[in-house]
């Protein structure tokens, strides 16, 4: 499985809480065609908005994301724009972030595709389309970031998945307000 239920499994493991990119992406889909400047903007703002009330309250938090190292929104922000304003918004009141990227096969992406977990979020769930994103940019790039660890989880059950991460990064079981 992808992100979100190696995240959840990561969740199970520290108390972390789980800030779900859809969850942002969703709710200004409701308003906004995805993929336009309004959709961009918003879910930017949202997103750094929230995180520095998550930082100022001093929450543990995984975030879900997809990393594309060619990926430039309409706002012009790249995937390692966004990673740095979050890093900037943590480290200014005092946290620390770890990024860890999960890769897999591409042949196993569109296998993931069609998951009817995909419908609860307004995921990509077109076989086709999917063929055509993952032609379109580069996601299998390592992002060039501090405390990137990097898991190809082709082959790896989420749970396992989690613990090498929980592991690596040494996270302790978290007291959350």
């Amino acid at each position: 499985m992808g992100k979100f239920t190696v995240a959840k499994e990561l969740a199970k493991l520290t108390n972390f809480k789980i800030f779900h990119n859809h969850s942002v992406k969703d709710q200004v889909w409701n308003f906004f065609e995805r993929g336009t400047l309004s959709d961009h903007k918003l879910s930017e703002e949202i997103t750094f908005l929230i995180f520095k009330q998550i930082a100022e309250d001093r929450l543990s938090v995984i975030l879900t994301n997809t990393h594309s190292a060619d990926f430039v929104s309409k706002t012009g922000l790249t995937n390692m724009g966004l990673y740095k304003k979050i890093n900037q918004i943590v480290k200014k009141r005092g946290g620390e972030v770890f990024h860890i990227q999960l890769i897999a096969e591409p042949r196993i992406i569109l296998k993931r595709t069609v998951h009817p977990g995909r419908k609860t979020y307004k995921k990509l769930v077109d076989h086709n389309v999917m063929k055509q994103v993952l032609k379109e940019k580069d996601w299998f790039s390592p992002a060039k970031l501090k405390n990137n660890l990097i898991i190809n989880n082709t082959k790896l059950a989420p749970k396992k998945v989690a613990g090498i991460i929980r592991q690596h990064f040494k996270l302790q079981y978290a007291a959350q307000n």
